[in-house]
């Protein structure tokens, strides 16, 4: 495996019983999904919560013995105007209004899968969001673009109706929050990989080419022994790794960079998408969603 933040380090939880590495560049495996504390402030990257935790999510988690505690949505607070505003209190008709526009949407997105997708989701998804939220007030627009930026790195004008409604509709959902901060599911999966092979993450790692071959795929890496944040008195070795299946787990635009002989054409939907401060996704496939050499790389 190719990364290791929480999309490797659930693969690589999901496949403990099989022989494989995980290969992280940084001195401690989890990106996004790690929590700290700095002069007495706990902090957290990534996602704050999670949602549907009688989906997959709670499964992972309950087998992790993680007990997640429900988010009381009466301590949602925005800084707006210059103050901590509850939307509850300045949003409340708008909020009526919007459930009432997204709720039929996310319902539907929910109940299929991407083979059964019907042409009203696929409108959905080719309609800017801002074009259902005209009746909405000027204020309430403000505090939804803020929400929207710092989710999905847009404002309703920049996603589509059929994302805005899959966001937004996690305002009236239950939510989740692990104690510890996110960090928490991370830990305990880098605990469990370990305890099924301690040598299997390898963090101070930089890998330079993925070559896909009909029978497998090569991975050429290097290692430092001064670690990624002390390269001037680092002792590097270059590895090679034969191996028989990868999976790539980085951003979009490093995974094109490291893939040294595919075409640029089977590449080209990783280039589209821009990095985000706080684009995080997170998905838990319980089959694939296509099947041949890559079945992830979902076209535009």
């Amino acid at each position: 495996m190719v990364g290791g933040g929480i999309a490797a380090l659930a693969a690589g939880y999901k496949l403990k019983s099989e022989s494989f590495i995980l290969l992280e560049h940084y001195d401690r495996a989890a990106g996004q999904s790690i929590s700290g504390s700095h002069n007495g402030l706990d902090y957290a990257l990534g996602a704050a919560y999670f949602v549907d935790n009688d989906g997959p999510a709670g499964q992972l988690t309950a087998e992790l013995g993680l007990k997640p505690a429900c988010l009381d949505q009466n301590m949602d607070a925005f800084w707006l105007d210059k103050r901590w505003q509850r939307p509850q209190n300045f949003a409340a008709r708008g909020l009526k209004q919007l459930k009432e526009i997204v709720s039929p949407i996310a319902k539907s997105l929910r109940q299929q899968t991407l083979a059964d997708f019907d042409s009203a989701l696929f409108t959905a998804d080719n309609t800017p969001f801002s074009k259902s939220l005209t009746a909405l007030d000027g204020k309430f627009r403000a505090y939804l673009d803020c929400f929207l930026k710092s989710s999905t790195c847009g404002s309703a004008d920049d996603i589509s109706l059929l994302a805005g409604a899959d966001m937004t509709a996690e305002l009236f959902s239950q939510r989740y929050v692990l104690p510890g901060g996110n960090g928490a599911i991370s830990e305990a999966l880098i605990k469990s990989i370990k305890a099924a092979g301690d040598k299997r993450i390898k963090t101070g790692t930089f890998v330079w080419s993925i070559q896909i071959k009909d029978d497998g795929a090569t991975v050429i890496y290097q290692k430092s022994k001064g670690g990624p944040d002390n390269q001037s008195n680092a002792v590097s070795d270059m590895v090679r790794i034969d191996c028989k299946h990868v999976i790539i787990c980085t951003p979009p635009m490093v995974t094109g960079r490291i893939l040294s002989n595919v075409s640029n054409q089977a590449k080209g939907n990783l280039f589209w998408m821009r990095y985000g401060s706080y684009m995080v996704a997170n998905l838990l496939l319980d089959k694939a969603l296509d099947t041949g050499t890559f079945d992830n790389f979902v076209s535009a």
